[in-house]
């Protein structure tokens, strides 16, 4: 007799409690700022996130979680996918590509070791991309080490050479080593090619941009017979980029070799020397912006460095056309040709030609 009231007390129970935080929820609804809103957004966003996990982290409805994530969702940048999704390649397979690499150390005749780095053709992305590397690289071997800065560039599906510094005063006994990368990595993300009619003066058709980056002017000279062109580029401090002018059509997918700017500079500036190019003729303009992938490039090779034979000056070689034992017999000859070079001969004299 007795349970009946009770049961109806634990059905009422969580209808008040409901309406308690529909309440409160309401009271507060107003009351979050936009940054909080945007947080909840972005963290609605990220994989695996669901509106119930993101609710119960900020202490919040799913439903506000739902209503915000579509309201700030095309503010929200997700570097981790969209950059991996636009460049086409994420670090992870960077690294595993890097990692089969074929690393070989040399100590060299002076006692000092470097690191070669040859990478695999594999294909690993359905088209080439080319990609920037900056960081550190650390060298170590017989107690010492060395870590150094080191900035280049790479090209997946193909093969790619990387050498490291030298770790000084190593000797040769001392042939085990390890070598490890740490470094940003950055992929070719936006390209854009503009064909431009080639004349003196400057080029109406600037600035040309490329994601954050643009060639905000670009000039064409005149001189000796050849053009060449001058341009600025303008980006966010430390920016990554390829420009390059080219008097033929590239081929789809091409992007210039890359350079950076250095930390503390938003400005760089590009020459080009277009020989053989005619007024009129049609130039093409390829401008391409780096982004930076979220993750860090992290990989540690070892092995055992070869000795490099020290190299040997034979005398006798019937190779070496300078007998430094009959010296006083050669005499020097200076050849100034039409463009004012000089060239130096080496030359027997006569009595050492008949002879």
């Amino acid at each position: 007799m007795v349970a009946i009231p009770t049961e109806n007390f634990k059905v009422q129970a969580p209808q008040e409690a409901t309406e308690t935080m529909s309440n409160n929820t309401s009271n507060k609804k107003n009351t979050y700022s936009d940054d909080f809103k945007k947080e909840v957004a972005e963290a609605a966003q990220k994989p695996g996130a669901t509106l119930a996990s993101v609710g119960e982290q900020f202490g919040v409805n799913p439903t506000l979680v739902r209503n915000w994530k579509i309201k700030f969702s095309e503010e929200i940048e997700m570097p981790d996918m969209s950059k991996e999704k636009k460049i086409g390649i994420s670090v992870e397979l960077i690294q595993s590509w890097l990692q089969k690499s074929t690393v070989v150390g040399t100590i060299d005749s002076d006692g000092d070791l470097y690191v070669s780095t040859e990478t695999t053709s594999e294909t690993i992305t359905d088209e080439p991309i080319k990609l920037f590397i900056s960081g550190t690289e650390e060298l170590a071997a017989g107690g010492k080490n060395e870590t150094s800065a080191i900035t280049d560039q790479l090209t997946t599906n193909e093969t790619n050479w990387l050498r490291s510094d030298f770790l000084k005063g190593v000797g040769s006994d001392n042939t085990q080593f390890s070598y490890n990368l740490n470094c940003d990595v950055y992929g070719s993300a936006d390209t854009v090619i503009v064909p431009i009619k080639l004349k003196k003066g400057k080029v109406s058709e600037c600035p040309i941009k490329a994601g954050q980056i643009e060639l905000s002017e670009l000039k064409f000279l005149f001189e000796d017979d050849d053009f060449r062109a001058e341009g600025t580029i303008k980006g966010p401090n430390g920016f990554i980029y390829a420009a390059e002018v080219l008097t033929e059509q590239p081929v789809e997918g091409y992007v210039p070799s890359a350079n950076k700017t250095s930390d503390d500079e938003n400005s760089a500036e590009m020459y080009e020397f277009l020989f053989d190019a005619k007024k009129d003729d049609t130039v093409f303009v390829v401008l391409c912006a780096f982004e930076k992938l979220d993750s860090k490039l992290s990989c540690e090779f070892t092995g055992e460095a070869q000795i490099e034979e020290p190299i040997s000056y034979d005398d006798g070689d019937e190779t070496n056309d300078f007998d430094e034992d009959k010296h006083s017999d050669y005499t020097e000859v200076v050849i100034d040709d039409e463009d004012n070079e000089q060239y130096y001969y080496w030359v027997l004299t006569d009595d050492e030609d008949e002879a």
